[in-house]
């Protein structure tokens, strides 16, 4: 185990000369996914030589299959040169990682990742999204990377029965998207695909109301 950590501390410093790299620590325990945060601490973010050697500088195309969120928010400190990054989880495990306890905390903090991560040009979601919190962590994430310009977004519900889920429960519409899968500012944007899938039944009228609202809907019609 702490091989593989320290494996994969390498992967992310100035020792690795990667320009594409499909990574899938789905499995992992958590100490895996909280190795690059012991990593950071070791270097100063104010010496030149640490920033060399703590940075994988080549690495532009990034696929991740993670379990833990902590891992992106750690790993985006490593690559500054990344233009694609695809980031999927089966579910989105915040509950037994250190610091997620206080989520709201978070997503409500003034952090965007233009400065990290300045080249990014495309993201790439992937993943379960099961109640209120983690849709609130996914919008985190957008506003995070609002620079992008291009934006794909892959959701399935499982499925829906809790008081917590009060987000899935609504009608997935224009509103909806607009809403929950884009950020709250979008500044270079020019490519935006969508794939929700709910566990839900719907009438002949729901699905009429669903058309319309891409047709009326101010954002869409200005980036159709």
């Amino acid at each position: 185990m702490v091989m593989f950590e320290k494996f994969l501390c390498k992967i992310f410093s100035g020792q690795c000369q990667l320009i594409s790299l499909h990574l899938d620590i789905s499995e992992a325990s958590p100490s895996i996914h909280q190795c690059l945060k012991s990593h950071s601490s070791t270097f100063s973010s104010n010496n030149i030589v640490d920033l060399f050697h703590s940075n994988c500088l080549t690495l532009r195309y990034l696929h991740i299959r993670s379990r833990y969120p902590c891992f992106l928010e750690h790993l985006i400190e490593h690559v500054p040169n990344l233009e694609q990054l695809t980031i999927c989880f089966q579910y989105l495990r915040m509950d037994f990682v250190e610091g997620y306890s206080n989520i709201q905390k978070l997503v409500t903090s003034n952090v965007n990742w233009s400065n990290k991560v300045p080249k990014l040009k495309c993201f790439i979601f992937k993943g379960h999204i099961f109640d209120d919190l983690e849709f609130m962590y996914l919008k985190w994430l957008l506003n995070n990377v609002n620079h992008v310009r291009k934006l794909k977004i892959y959701l399935e519900s499982g499925e829906i029965f809790r008081t917590d889920q009060s987000i899935w429960k609504s009608v997935i519409d224009a509103n909806f998207v607009r809403q929950y899968c884009l950020p709250d500012e979008v500044v270079n944007l020019i490519d935006f695909d969508f794939y929700i899938c709910s566990k839900r039944q719907l009438a002949v009228g729901d699905i009429e109301h669903i058309v319309t609202s891409f047709k009326i809907n101010s954002f869409f019609i200005k980036h159709q």
